[in-house]
């Protein structure tokens, strides 16, 4: 319908799907854009990938067998299958997690055991991990993690961390985490620290609640990999939910998610809500809905360059070019 609308108002129109991971973004985020310009102005290319990304993108458009992708660098030797369709030839590799995240400060939420007892091996892991550098936190309350503003863990280990860090702050703001129920906090500390680990991988004892043959829960990310599409409601326990950190047990913090979208350690996020629980959902709920920076940077050069090649051909068609 709206293709409909801008070509009867005379405009171009070029149906673009973007993959945020292949334009400097930690994160496996395809999104749709309609580019359109008035007919006799430059209509924005496709912005090409910056960053190998895999598995490259396309989506079905409206007919069987007609799809749908964005800028190309070239073409694979074996392009046939449905996961590859030649646009991952970039400049640079993409970024993973651990990229992203290695200068932050760590720490686990403290495991409740009331689904499976405290054993002597679980206090020597607690004591081992917290001889690390990880710190315990117990997660019955909100804020969950590092509340108040604490040093970051190391200087930038990686291109994008310093990105990241651009304002210079030496303190880390925003590495906090919900609260939940003492179940969701106990299945989220026990899933096996493994990428791709969830509630399947859970002992017996969490199956009388969660059934290993329903859709994965409680999904642990690949340090190796990128982030899954950030979502509004950071919940463990919800259906292909994949939010629990790599290496550490919890999920990811608003500050996570907010590296995850691109946005600056020091982009100040707003909130209405009158307590710490409602502030730390509606973050999540904004860093969830908005299109990852990089991603809107890249957009934003296309139609930068269009809007350039437009002005420039409109000063050579003028009279006063003649003269």
């Amino acid at each position: 319908m709206l293709t409909r609308v801008l070509l009867a108002l005379n405009y171009q129109v070029s149906p673009i799907l973007a993959q945020a991971g292949q334009h400097g973004c930690v994160q496996n985020r395809p999104r749709f854009f309609l580019f359109a310009a008035r007919r006799g102005s430059v209509l924005p290319k496709p912005p090409l990938p910056m960053h190998v990304f895999k598995p490259a993108q396309r989506r079905k458009l409206f007919i069987e067998g007609d799809f749908i992708g964005g800028a190309k660098r070239g073409r694979m030797a074996n392009t046939d299958s449905d996961d590859e369709d030649g646009n991952n030839f970039a400049p640079h590799p993409g970024f993973t997690i651990k990229d992203a995240t290695s200068d932050l400060p760590k720490f686990d939420w403290i495991n409740p055991h009331e689904v499976i007892a405290q054993t002597a091996a679980d206090k020597k892991t607690v004591q081992t991990r917290l001889a690390s550098g990880i710190k315990q936190c117990d997660a019955s309350t909100t804020p969950v993690g590092y509340a108040e503003p604490v040093p970051y863990l190391t200087e930038p280990q990686t291109r994008y961390q310093r990105e990241m860090r651009r304002s210079n702050s030496s303190l880390v703001e925003d590495h906090v985490t919900l609260r939940y129920s003492s179940f969701v906090v106990e299945a989220t500390v026990t899933v096996p620290l493994k990428p791709k680990a969830g509630h399947p991988d859970l002992p017996r004892a969490f199956h009388k609640r969660l059934n290993p043959n329903k859709t994965r829960k409680f999904g642990r990310l690949d340090e190796n990999g990128p982030f899954k599409t950030a979502m509004t409601q950071v919940s463990p326990s919800s259906h292909g939910s994949q939010l629990l950190h790599p290496t550490q047990k919890r999920t990811i913090t608003v500050l996570e998610a907010k590296r995850a979208q691109g946005f600056p350690d020091s982009f100040k996020l707003w909130s209405d809500a009158s307590n710490a629980g409602g502030v730390i959902r509606q973050y999540y709920k904004h860093i969830g809905n908005a299109v990852p920076v990089p991603l809107a940077a890249a957009v934003s050069r296309s139609f930068e360059q269009a809007l350039l090649q437009s002005e420039s051909s409109r000063r050579e068609d003028s009279p006063e070019a003649e003269l």
